[in-house]
């Protein structure tokens, strides 16, 4: 049988790091969103970028509460 341990992920790039990249990305492209019109297909695509923020953040968190 395997080591619990050895089946773990190793971090290449710290959990901070990438947390900082999003919510950098975060800031970003809620600024952008202020220069658009609502519901216009740029404001959909930020939106959709943001959304996908959220997943990655969301797993992000889900990988640090299981590792």
């Amino acid at each position: 049988m395997s080591d619990p341990v050895d089946d773990r992920v190793k971090e290449v790039v710290s959990r901070h790091a990438i947390k900082q990249e999003i919510e950098n990305a975060r800031k970003k492209l809620n600024e952008m969103r202020k220069l658009h019109p609502k519901s216009s297909p740029e404001d959909q695509a930020i939106f959709r970028q943001l959304l996908q923020l959220e997943v990655c953040d969301t797993i992000l968190n889900d990988m640090h509460i299981f590792g």
